[in-house]
This record gives structure tokens, sequence and C-alpha cells, in this order.
């Protein structure tokens, strides 16, 4: 798992997680995005300028009106220099953009956008505030005071083993895909852990939080 170390690209590597999902979705194969042209491309849409971070919604267009850049052409570095991006990037990641996109607001509009194959979602939220029963198992969550921060959001079930459901016919979990994948204080585990709903919903509870889902990528 990439981790995003000192760079504020978490938006950039959130994003690509969801653009990765779609792609494998469709295309039956995994390929690798490069979170640093999601991070840059998507400052330039938010008009933030340095290592700042970035959108979700920044994000979204980068998605629906770029595409996404095979990594090999842009690999990641934890160094700050939008000037990395290549001269072809926009003709390369053309291929690879985002049919449809919309913002979502409840758990289950993040799980129907999964269950019945539109593609993958991202979330930003106020951070620091998750806990935890067990390593890489969030049952609670709180607004946090350490800023803003960009994860994956989404998806269910584990190979052999039975899912449970709600009365309402939602899963009880969804997995979470964190870019901080070296930090001891992280909840996750090599960056994935698994949120109970009670956690996710009090994430979609607070107003700083946006959810973007995005689906098919025509062109392949």
């Amino acid at each position: 798992c990439r981790s995003q170390s000192s760079e504020g690209s978490c938006q950039g590597h959130a994003k690509e997680f969801a653009s990765e999902a779609v792609h494998f979705m469709q295309a039956g194969q995994f390929e690798k995005f490069s979170p640093d042209y999601a991070y840059y491309e998507s400052q330039n849409f938010d008009g933030i300028r340095g290592d700042n971070g970035s959108t979700i919604s920044g994000g979204l267009k980068v998605a629906l009106q770029l595409g996404s850049l095979q990594e090999h052409f842009m690999p990641y570095t934890p160094r700050y220099n939008p000037q990395d991006v290549p001269g072809d990037a926009a003709m390369k990641a053309a291929q690879y953009k985002a049919g449809t996109g919309t913002i979502l607001k409840t758990y289950r509009q993040i799980c129907e956008w999964w269950a019945r194959g539109y593609g993958a979602t991202w979330w930003g939220a106020r951070w620091g505030g998750a806990a935890e029963t067990k390593r890489g198992w969030v049952t609670r969550w709180r607004p946090g005071s350490s800023g803003g921060h960009a994860t994956g959001i989404g998806g269910w079930g584990e190979d052999g083993k039975k899912t449970t459901f709600d009365s309402d016919g939602l899963p009880q979990w969804l997995w979470h895909k964190n870019s901080h994948t070296a930090n001891p204080n992280e909840v996750s585990l090599a960056g994935w852990s698994r949120w109970h709903r009670d956690a996710v919903e009090a994430v979609l509870a607070d107003s700083y939080t946006v959810v973007a889902g995005i689906s098919d990528m025509p062109s392949l």
C-alpha cells in the first residue's frame, strides 16, 4: 500500500483509490494511477497553491474532466513538486475519465453505489477522532481537531466469511483505505481498516464531511 508520507496529497490518494476500483470493476484488472497527478490537478481546480491539500470537489472535477494518469508515467514521491506533471499527462489521462460523478449524503447511498456496481467512493472529513476496539476495527468516531483528511470508503465482505447485514439490508461495516500507512498511531493495518456503520454515519453527520462517488470509464 502506498503511503502519502509528509506530503498533503491524501485527497489524490483517495481519489485514485476510487478510480482504481472503478477500473477494476469495468476491466477486470488492476491499474495503478498517480496520486500526485490527482493531487496537483485538484489543486488547479481548487485554486490552491503550495502543499496545502486539495478538496473532494477538486478531485471529482479531475475524475470527470481530466481522468487518471497511470502511475508509471508519474511515480509518487512525498516531495511537493507540481512541475513533475508530464507535458502529455492530459492526453494520457483522458482515456481514464470517469463517466459519472456525484456527491453522496447517506450510508445507504454509499452502499448502493457499490452494491449496484455504479462505482467507488472517497470522502473528506475532520480527522483525529476515530476510536477502535482493536487494531484495524473502528467502532466510534467524532470530529477531530487535526484538520481535514481524505480517504477511500466503501465496499464490504471478506473471503470465506459471512457478512452481517442490518434489518434494513445494509452491511454493518465498510472497508476504509487510508494513505497514512506507516504511522503507528493510525488505526489501520497497512492502510486498511473496517469501519462500523455507527462510525461511518457519525462521519456523515458532520457538516464538514463530503463524499464523492464516480462510475464507469466510457473509453475502456
